[in-house]
């Protein structure tokens, strides 16, 4: 049939590409000897000649070299069809034609020879195996295939004019008008029309009939049908001759066009016009909500453990004092009268004189009273023991007050933060960057492999893609050994499963692979005597790619001191997985310390190192904690912080610049409690570290752990992480 089709009636190139894309198995052979008898009946002995030698050499060209790398390459047969059809067309010159119009059809030919070489050639392959680009050229070689078909419909008249080929071309353009509106309807009447055997008039007619028709409400076939046949008939009326074939044509297709049933038109119309964009934003909603509410549910339960305090304090002046205690010691006294009510100036006199003494002392004694108050008062002693017992309470009510300005100005930080814990979650859904052509790709492969499921394919905040899968089908997709590294391959880039616990029979989410992997061993001792240690080290990794290493040291030894680490180390280690820059959760954590502290006093250091397993950026995060190392190629830095320990700071701290490191593949990284090693007595540490030459970090925190029992014995609780950063794998 391709043999047959003559774009413009000039040249039939099709059969030729036909041969060449085909392959050079059974399948091409069968190409090879339909095309030559395609050419042979449509053109004749003379005519045909050329054009079955030109098939047959594109046929032995891809036999020939089938085996061989250069036909992996995507020039290599349509260069070589485009060769073959110059050497065969040059023939046609010595035809008797005219030279001009013989020079046009050989470049026709060799131009949609070797175009169609190359889009046959990948409708051979499975859709999972095609890129992004091999798959867009793949829909046109579809297209060439339908339109060569069309062409080659159209050759055939019955009646003397009745051309059953222009039904199915008109009938394509009312699928396209009614699928993806005027502008796809207007070009696909375009190219239906340059198919037909009038390709000047009837190229006019479908895209004004297929720019009507595009205007139709969706679905609705009859208005679809009216406006194009109006628009189709336009451009005709004016050159109406009477001939009735083209009103049966149109007729027909219209019928067709009625006749679809239901569900096949709809089918037709997803297919033709694709309504990802609706799913996907679904999709993408969905994610931000389920993040934020994973992150609510975080914060309620961090918030659970947190008192209110609501109690106003009293007043605690001087004079308040004095009224407290005359009020206790005066009361029974037979001089209250002449003391507090007549002569009240002169008594309160006497007290302002010992005034300045109270407020700097904070207390006095009876030789510290005046003279004239201790001879005119009939119970001195009793009255200086209660104001110094009020002046005791009111040194009492003075640390309360600072205790709950304290949890005061730690709740408002709180709200301060979680305010910018909130920004960034809501800055980062609207940054992220949705990815259509990846969304396209893997639904084609899920859709090949017999999947119906949704994708979602966006970068968030960070630049790091990620992709959502919902759908019935997604158990199908599980099954599959090996199917990460095929949705890695449809994707074109590295993919791992990321979601989790979120993941569910109809729900999988993954994101791009690190370029980075790391090694990771802890070591760790509790102090001589003591039932357990009370550091707690752990690491995990972020869903944004970051590897957090994490040692807090509780204050103390025991299980008091393990309390507070162990806490400290969760509360972390759940805000850094919901979500929360690092910053915002260790001033989460210091504020929550200080609200739960109570009338205790009690802290925890905070050492936290994250990785970035994308870059090698490497951010240290020290609260009263002890000196990290890097060994960077032969060189051992010691990396020290200076901020205080978690739950002693308050109010809004001062921005200081965090300490930082780029790491490579080969490096190492060390995290120790200050039971190891301290900056005072670091040497031995930093010399091992750089004389390692093993490749495991479990052998060097051992190690290193050992050492330290050596040199200082276990007067303190050890702990040691050692991180090794390896390049990915491909």
């Amino acid at each position: 049939m391709l043999a047959c089709a003559q774009p413009l009636g000039l040249c039939a190139p099709f059969g030729i590409a036909l041969c060449s894309g085909a392959g050079s198995d059974a399948g091409g052979l069968c190409c090879l000897f339909g095309t030559m008898l395609g050419y042979l009946l449509s053109r004749g002995i003379d005519g045909g000649l050329r054009y079955c030698a030109a098939s047959l050499l594109a046929f032995s060209a891809a036999f020939i070299f089938r085996d061989t790398p250069a036909v992996e390459r995507k020039w290599f047969l349509p260069s070589a069809t485009a060769v073959i059809t110059l050497l065969c067309g040059v023939l046609s010159f010595f035809e008797g034609k005219s030279p001009l119009r013989t020079a046009l059809c050989l470049l026709t030919e060799l131009a949609l020879s070797a175009v169609g070489s190359h889009l046959f050639a990948l409708l051979r392959k499975s859709e999972a195996a095609l890129t992004e680009s091999e798959s867009r050229a793949r829909s046109f070689g579809w297209l060439l295939l339908y339109a060569g078909g069309i062409m080659a419909l159209c050759r055939l008249t019955f009646f003397g004019g009745f051309t059953p080929g222009h039904i199915p071309a008109v009938l394509t353009v009312l699928l396209f008008a009614q699928a993806g509106g005027s502008v796809k309807g207007c070009v696909a009447g375009v190219i239906m029309g340059l198919c037909t055997l009038r390709p000047a008039e009837l190229s006019l007619s479908c895209a004004l009939g297929g720019l009507m028709a595009g205007l139709a409400p969706e679905e609705k076939r009859a208005p679809t049908a009216l406006l194009f046949s109006l628009g189709f008939l336009a451009p005709l009326l004016p050159a109406w001759t009477g001939e009735l074939w083209t009103l049966s044509e149109l007729a027909l297709a219209l019928l067709g066009f009625f006749c679809l049933p239901k569900k096949l038109l709809r089918k037709l119309t997803e297919r033709l016009s694709p309504r990802m964009a609706e799913g996907s934003e679904e999709l993408r909603r969905s994610y931000a909500a389920l993040h934020i509410a994973e992150l609510a549910g975080t914060l309620g339960e961090l918030y659970e453990s947190v008192s209110r305090q609501t109690q106003r304090p009293e007043e605690d002046d001087i004079a308040t004092v004095y009224d407290r205690a005359a009020e206790c010691v005066c009361a029974t006294c037979l001089r209250k009268e002449l003391c507090w009510h007549t002569e009240y100036l002169h008594m309160l006199s006497l007290l302002n004189d010992a005034t300045e003494l109270v407020r700097r002392r904070g207390k006095l004694s009876l030789q510290e009273l005046p003279e004239r108050f201790r001879e005119s008062c009939v119970h001195p002693e009793a009255f200086l023991q209660a104001v110094n017992g009020e002046l005791r309470a009111v040194s009492y009510r003075r640390q309360l007050r600072a205790r709950l300005e304290e949890n005061r100005t730690a709740a408002y930080g709180l709200f301060r933060i979680l305010s910018r814990v909130l920004e960034e979650q809501s800055r980062s859904q609207e940054e992220g960057q949705k990815d259509t052509a990846l969304e396209q790709r893997l639904s084609r492969f899920l859709h090949a492999n017999g999947m119906d499921c949704r994708v979602s394919a966006f970068r968030d905040s960070n630049g790091r893609l990620r992709i959502l899968l919902e759908g019935e089908n997604i158990s199908l997709l599980r099954e599959r050994e090996a199917y990460t590294e095929e949705l890695s391959r449809a994707a074109g880039l590295p993919l791992s499963r990321t979601g989790g616990e979120r993941d569910s029979l109809r729900r999988m989410e993954l994101s791009e692979s690190e370029a980075l992997q790391a090694t990771v061993a802890i070591a760790a001792a509790k102090k001589q005597g003591e039932s357990v240690s009370g550091d707690r080290g752990t690491w995990f990794r972020t869903e944004r790619g970051q590897l957090c290493l994490l040692l807090s040291d509780g204050m103390g030894s025991g299980e008091e001191a393990a309390r507070e680490a162990v806490a400290t180390v969760r509360a972390l280690e759940e805000l850094l997985r919901s979500g929360v820059a690092a910053e915002e959760a260790l001033e989460l954590v210091n504020g929550l310390m200080l609200l739960k502290n109570g009338d205790s006093w009690a802290y925890a250091t905070v050492d936290l190192v994250t990785v970035d397993l994308f870059s090698g950026e490497c951010l240290f995060y020290k609260y009263g904690a002890a000196p990290s190392y890097v060994r960077c190629g032969g060189e051992v830095k010691r990396v020290r912080g200076v901020a205080l320990a978690a739950g002693i700071l308050s109010g809004e701290n001062e921005k200081r610049e965090l300490p930082s490191a780029k790491l490579r593949s080969g490096d190492i990284l060390l995290v120790c409690s200050d039971g190891v090693a301290s900056e005072q007595s670091d040497g031995w540490l930093r010399q091992r570290l750089a004389a390692f030459a093993g490749a495991e970090p479990k052998q060097l925190a051992r190690e290193l752990l050992d050492e330290a029992t050596q040199q200082y014995g276990r007067c303190d609780d050890m702990t040691v992480l050692a991180l090794r950063l390896d390049a990915r794998e491909a």
